[in-house]
This record gives C-alpha cells, structure tokens and sequence, in this order.
C-alpha cells in the first residue's frame, strides 16, 4: 500500500478503478481508504521549524539596536556577559523545542511523553532556556528594572511547570513518575 498522502493518487491510477480503464467514478471513491487519519507533521511543520531561528534573528535585531542607538556603539562588559550568557542559552532552548517535535504546545498538553534529548536529564528545559534567555538579554540591556520582569516570570514559569508535571502525571501516571525520579529537575 502507499504511503498516506498517495492512497487517493493511487486510486486514480489502479487499472481497475481507472476511468480511462472502463472504471467508473464511484468504484475510484470506493477504492479509496477510509481509515486514513491525519498525519502529525510534528517539526515538519515549517512554522515549528523555523520559530527558533525567528526568536535568534529578533534576539541578535534587540542586541543590535540596543548597541547602536541606546549605548552608543560601546562595547562594555556587560555586553559581552550578556552574549555569554544568551548564545548557549538560545542554542539549548532551540535544542529543547526541537526534542520536543510535535508535542510542543502553548499550553498543557499530554500527546507524548518525550524523555530523549535533554529532556531525559532536564524535565523542563524550554522553560529553564528561556529564563536563561532572559538573563542574557537584560544583562546586556543593563537596566536594572528589567530584572523585575525576570523576577515576575520566574513564579509564571513555576505554575506552567508544575501545571504541565499534572497533567503529565494524570496522562502517564507510573512512568511519568519514574521519569521524575531519573531527570536532574
């Protein structure tokens, strides 16, 4: 049998159901499955695909701009820290979205238990890149009021965490459990 999205192409082309064959219309559609379910494209999906290169290239437009016309084209420590901090962090977080596949979801959800990657020593890790991302930005800002946004996101990323350890719990039971107990955090 063919793959998925060639059944219906398949169908056309069988020389039994073939039109130009002496089939007819009806005995095509009949020919076709029916049990077909949509395939999850997961990280083919080129919106999944190529969301951490958007988050890197809006990342490298903030440093860019905040260098050149906020601080004057000079390079300052806290420059430098900032970029230290925001490439392994980008590179990590980028790295969990895509061990994540097709099951990253803006809220929580338990399509699969995903234990590969750095997932199977860190439970959360986008979470955790994330904030991380967040440090190296505002160090490299270096305005100390925006250590108040990161401070305000550390309890929203708190309650995600513990909502989604739930929700895995209530989905996988016993080996989210022991999954837990095998990962750093």
């Amino acid at each position: 049998m063919p793959p998925r999205g060639l059944a219906f192409v398949a169908a056309l082309f069988n020389r039994e159901t073939n039109l130009a064959g002496g089939g007819s219309a009806s005995s095509i559609l009949d020919s076709i499955p029916t049990n077909l379910q949509p395939v999850d494209r997961g990280y083919d999906d080129p919106v999944r695909r190529l969301t951490p290169l958007l988050a890197l290239v809006l990342i490298c437009v903030i440093f860019w701009l905040w260098f050149t016309q906020v601080d004057g084209s000079t390079w300052q420590l806290h420059h430098t820290i900032g970029v230290v901090i925001t490439v392994p962090s980008w590179l990590l977080w980028a790295r969990s979205r895509y061990d994540l596949g097709a099951s990253f979801t803006g809220r929580a959800e338990a399509r699969t238990l995903v234990t590969r990657g750095i997932y199977s020593k860190i439970r959360h890790p986008i979470y955790l890149f994330g904030e991380c991302l967040c440090v190296g930005l505002f160090v490299f800002i270096g305005q100390p009021l925006l250590w108040l946004v990161f401070v305000a996101t550390i309890p929203m990323q708190l309650i995600r965490a513990r909502k989604e350890q739930r929700v895995l719990e209530a989905a996988f039971g016993d080996v989210y459990r022991a999954y837990e107990k095998q990962v750093w955090f």
